[in-house]
């Protein structure tokens, strides 16, 4: 797949090279894998869709990602089916701007995996889905920003400012979940859920900003720091998630539902997952 514009107004160009490759084999009559390849390559400018004159026109974006996934569906018994997915993805992103003279330029890479497995049975009258994972991600951001200017006090010299930033992050996450859906006669359907998820955090941050002096011929003078930052953040979360919902017919053409739930914002690596993102 390839998509390319010039966009809609000056710096919201794209280009856009999609690759994609899937292979299904049915190994036997209860048995079938899949396995899917894909790579994105993007280059774009500002793109929001935002109206001020204050829109960047010399921000740019390089985004070159891989991603693969690997899938096994068993038929263990006539009524029960185990899925399982495995899915790995990791990708650069450059981003590079100028404002006032000012340069700025990021480098973001990123490699993240998700292992789940998921269990269906079916009963009379009813099914219940488990199933359980586990994600990881990683993604390291390094920014800098640079300026130089002739010295307001000495016309000879050539200050530079330098500001140079390192985030890492390392969320970490398991879940588990079981959902139930039943019919109780023909005109109201049931369905209740649980699910639980385990989210822990790893952040590292440092900044530091220097000021540098040389001559106009290049030659490096001296330099000072300005500031220079660095913290780490630790944490582990819980969360239960109760779901529960009716359904039924109130007339021939009408059927109402009424649902409560918690719900969670997770990180899914290339947002994609076997558990069901909509209840009931």
């Amino acid at each position: 797949y390839h998509f390319e514009s010039d966009g809609w107004r000056e710096n919201a160009d794209q280009e856009q090279d999609l690759y994609n490759a899937l292979v299904q084999w049915q190994v036997s009559s209860s048995t079938s894998v899949q396995f899917e390849a894909r790579t994105l390559q993007w280059d774009f400018g500002a793109l929001a869709p935002e109206f001020s004159e204050l829109v960047s026109t010399t921000e740019r974006q390089e985004v070159d990602q891989n991603t693969y996934r690997f899938g096994i569906r068993h038929r263990i018994t006539r009524s029960t089916t185990l899925v399982g997915n495995v899915l790995t993805q990791d990708g650069d992103v450059i981003q590079r701007d100028e404002f006032g003279g000012l340069e700025t330029e990021s480098s973001e890479s990123s490699k993240g995996k998700t292992i789940e497995f998921q269990l269906v049975s079916l009963f009379s009258g009813f099914n219940i889905m488990t199933g359980a994972g586990y994600s990881n991600l990683r993604r390291g951001i390094d920014s800098s920003s640079y300026d130089a200017f002739i010295d307001p006090d000495d016309p000879t010299l050539l200050d530079v400012y330098r500001e140079a930033r390192l985030l890492d992050i390392e969320p970490e996450q398991r879940n588990a979940y079981v959902y139930m859906n039943a019919a109780l006669g023909e005109r109201v359907d049931v369905a209740a859920g649980l699910a639980y998820v385990r989210l822990d955090w790893k952040q590292d941050y440092s900044s530091k900003e220097t000021f540098e002096v040389f001559d106009l011929d290049g030659n490096f003078l001296f330099d000072f720091p300005l500031d220079d930052i660095s913290n780490s953040v630790d944490r582990s979360e819980s969360y239960w998630l109760p779901k529960i919902g009716i359904g039924f017919d109130v007339a021939q053409d009408v059927y109402v539902r009424v649902a409560g739930f918690r719900t969670l914002s997770r990180y899914m690596v290339a947002s994609q997952t076997i558990e069901p993102v909509m209840f009931f």
